[in-house]
């Protein structure tokens, strides 16, 4: 019963994924300079978004304590869905709420601009 051919097995080593602990980012933020930077970090750390994803954030875009996210700037400085192409919430604990706040004081089409620096 079953397959009789067995999987073919990958022929490199996949990388370990790792991440980045509250303690490993708190040693990193002293160190960056340029505050948009800061905040971006801290934001994509304390809410799980993407890059592209946080460009377009605007406060339209929170509802009470979860933000929806339903767009995306790709590298062309194109909108479009998200990478997944499902629009989908994500939760704002009191360390989201702050870094979301700090991002939001950036004006929109400075962080638009900054699709160009990745």
């Amino acid at each position: 019963m079953g397959r009789t051919e067995t999987l073919m097995k990958f022929t490199a080593a996949k990388p370990q994924i790792t991440y980045i602990t509250e303690q490993q980012l708190n040693r990193l933020l002293p160190f960056v300079k340029d505050a948009k930077y800061k905040y971006l970090i801290g934001l994509c750390f304390w809410t799980g978004l993407r890059y592209g994803e946080t460009l377009l954030l605007t406060e339209a875009d929170i509802v009470g304590k979860s933000l929806n996210v339903s767009k995306q700037l790709d590298k062309a400085s194109e909108e479009r869905l998200p990478k997944n192409k499902k629009i989908r919430r994500v939760y704002l604990d009191e360390e989201a709420e702050f870094w979301l706040e700090k991002w939001l004081s950036i004006p929109l089409d400075t962080r638009k601009k900054m699709i160009a620096a990745f």
